[in-house]
């Protein structure tokens, strides 16, 4: 048999292990690149030769972070950093100081990576993170002679005492409901629990480990030495670079994934943190436990044989209420079971594709669907690495990896667009939402929804050219393009039509607001030209002469189309200038009858030679077409009818 110890030590081990493992399970997506060359890239995709970084640690926050009795920096997060830069080649200058400063370095770039950063959505958008190396959990510290804080809601009108820029300062200020004047700032957690434990403020937060070795080196005996921990957020501590700066990110990530699977990184781990595991139970404490188990047993025993009669009615309805409790199981196991038959049944004939990854981004289950929009099987893809699998376009990489750590610290990501590779190598745009997925109340991996969008951007752009074209064909266009209400209340007009009218762009013509009706020349023409309108869904051709802006006369070919828009009735078309075609047509009319004036003046001086001959008597100065009659008595008949026919063809003419 094995000793008690041995056991404590074995069971020590196999939660070493388990810890050590979840650690390994946040590898990033980006560290398994092209791994025939190696080469590191920053976001302008050239190498980077800085072989020497800088870092500040803080004071004081051990074990992860502190100064030993040498003056030295140590703790898990520096023996972490100084193993990766190691691995990766690079040269690693420590300093000390506070939060704040060192915070404000890195963002400034007056130092390279910060080896301890929580994750925020807020510092997501000025520093970059690599997948976490460790999750810490928080908790609210007390006074003992103060209730404790079991919720957020406790919250509310007390003071929380709270490290200056710590993730845990921007957490209650997220919250909404916390106000900046309830907390109160310090520059190290030695500093908040000094204060609390001198009677300043309600409460203490920061991770709970830390702040129970804290306590208890400075043997703070008034705080609480069990605070509850805080389940709305952890702390998932990462390596943090400034914003873009993706090589050093690309190698401090490769550098963790490295010592992750040596045995560096478990040999750290344990180094710091397997000193402050529980120790197992004395052989004397589990025999202590053991006795007062049988008394009770003992004492329980008794009382049931005393009461055993009199407890048989309690039983037998007990007894029955149990079967009904169980009858009721069966019916919402029953209810479970044809849930999760309809949820098969949508999953394996979903359009979408539908899938879940662990922590490790290592595929769980995958739908169907996902032959039809990438050529794999789910075969191909269940229990393989998603970074293994190579369907992600080089430039999706990092946004997978980003929104990634937002779902595993407990955001939902509604909408995503990724470029995936499909197994033919096409590319295929998807449109991802992705939410936690989880265990118990635990987040162990993301369930996510991708729906393929490749048709529908394409077909977005399509109608973003035609609308394009078609707008700058209107803009162009050599004829008026127009809208009117039924009203007759300009919608839209083009430069073209502006221009005709006398104006010097669209916008002072729909601002002065004219109304169609008020353009006619002629006024008696609008209701002729509306009914046509009204009674004919298109008219072409339609001649109509308006009034220019300055009162100026413009003849148009006029064009126009019924629609209907949310109801109404819209009139649309076309107007082209014809002034200048209808003006030769008047011209050459005004020619015409020019034309036909002289020779009708020429006609009437012959007849009136013939008539004058007539009266004269002189039958030799008559034209061969005059009657031979006598001159003496017809002459007047004569005169009168030339007269007449004169007077009809200027009548015919004019």
């Amino acid at each position: 048999m094995t000793s008690a110890a041995e056991n404590s030590k074995y069971g020590s081990a196999i939660r070493y292990f388990l810890l050590a493992t979840i650690c390994v399970l946040f590898i990033p997506l980006y560290s398994y690149g092209d791994k025939k060359n190696g080469a590191q890239y920053d976001v302008n995709n050239a190498p980077s030769q800085k072989k020497h970084l800088k870092t500040i640690i803080v004071d004081d926050y051990y074990p992860y972070t502190f100064v030993n009795q040498n003056g030295k920096p140590d703790g898990f997060s520096v023996d972490l950093i100084k193993a990766v830069t190691q691995e990766m080649g690079l040269e690693l200058e420590i300093d000390v100081d506070t939060w704040e400063l060192a915070r404000n370095a890195l963002e400034k770039g007056d130092i390279d990576v910060l080896p301890m950063m929580a994750y925020s959505k807020e510092r997501g958008q000025v520093f970059d993170f690599s997948v976490p190396h460790t999750i810490a959990y928080d908790a609210f510290f007390t006074r003992k002679d103060l209730s404790k804080i079991g919720s957020l809601d406790d919250l509310r009108g007390k003071q929380i005492i709270v490290m200056k820029d710590d993730q845990a300062h921007d957490y209650l200020l997220s919250t909404g409901f916390i106000a900046p004047e309830q907390l109160i700032l310090v520059d190290s957690l030695p500093d908040a629990l000094r204060l609390l434990s001198s009677g300043k403020g309600d409460a203490a937060l920061m991770p709970k480990l830390v702040g129970l070795i804290v306590a208890k080196n400075l043997k703070l005996s008034n705080i609480e030495q069990s605070p509850v921990v805080i389940e709305a957020y952890k702390r998932p501590f990462s390596f943090a670079v400034v914003k873009g700066n993706q090589s050093l990110l690309e190698k401090l990530s490769q550098g963790l994934s490295i010592i992750k699977t040596s045995d560096q990184y478990n040999n750290i781990y344990k180094k710091w943190f397997g000193a402050l595991e529980s120790p197992g139970l004395s052989l004397r404490k589990v025999l202590k436990y053991i006795g007062g188990i049988i008394l009770v047993f003992i004492v329980i025993g008794s009382v049931l044989l005393l009461w055993s009669f009199s407890l048989r009615k309690q039983v037998a309805l007990r007894t029955r209420a149990l079967e009904e409790e169980i009858a009721e199981r069966k019916r919402a196991e029953e209810a479970l079971r044809e849930s999760e038959e309809k949820f098969k049944l949508h999953f394996d004939n979903a359009s979408d594709v539908i899938y879940s990854v662990d922590s490790n981004f290592r595929v769980l289950e995958v739908s169907p669907s996902v032959e039809r929009t990438l050529g794999y099987k789910p075969d191909e893809l269940i229990g393989r690495p998603f970074q293994d699998l190579n369907i992600l376009a080089k430039n999706s990489l990092q946004p997978v990896v980003t929104d990634a750590i937002k779902v595993l610290s407990g955001e939902t990501i509604s909408s995503a667009i990724y470029e995936f590779v499909a197994k033919d190598g096409s590319r295929i745009l998807g449109e991802v939402s992705g939410a936690p997925f989880l265990k118990k109340g635990k987040i162990v991996g993301i369930v996510s929804i991708a729906r393929d969008i490749t048709g529908r951007k394409r077909a977005e752009e399509a109608l973003r050219e035609s609308e394009e074209k078609y707008k700058r064909f209107v803009e162009n266009a050599v004829v008026g393009v127009y809208q009117v209400t039924r009203e007759g209340s300009f919608r839209f007009v083009n430069e073209k039509m502006a221009e005709m009218f006398g104006y010097d762009k669209p916008e002072r013509l729909l601002k002065e607001g004219p109304n169609i009706a008020d353009l006619y020349a002629r006024p008696e023409e609008r209701p002729v030209v509306l009914r046509e309108m009204d009674e004919n869904d298109f008219i072409r051709g339609r001649e109509v002469e308006f009034r220019k802006r300055d009162g100026s006369g413009v003849w148009v070919a006029l064009s126009a189309r019924r629609v209907m828009e949310e109801g109404k009735t819209f009139y649309e078309g076309l107007m082209e200038d014809i002034t200048e075609r209808k003006q030769m047509e008047t011209q050459l009319q005004q020619s015409q009858k020019m034309e036909a004036v002289g020779t009708l003046a020429g006609g009437i001086a012959h007849d009136f030679n013939n008539i004058l001959a007539i009266i004269l008597g002189n039958a030799e100065l008559a034209s061969d077409d005059i009657p031979d009659w006598n001159p003496a008595s017809n002459s007047l008949k004569e005169i009168h009818r030339a007269s007449i026919r004169a007077k009809d063809m200027v009548h015919q003419l004019l």
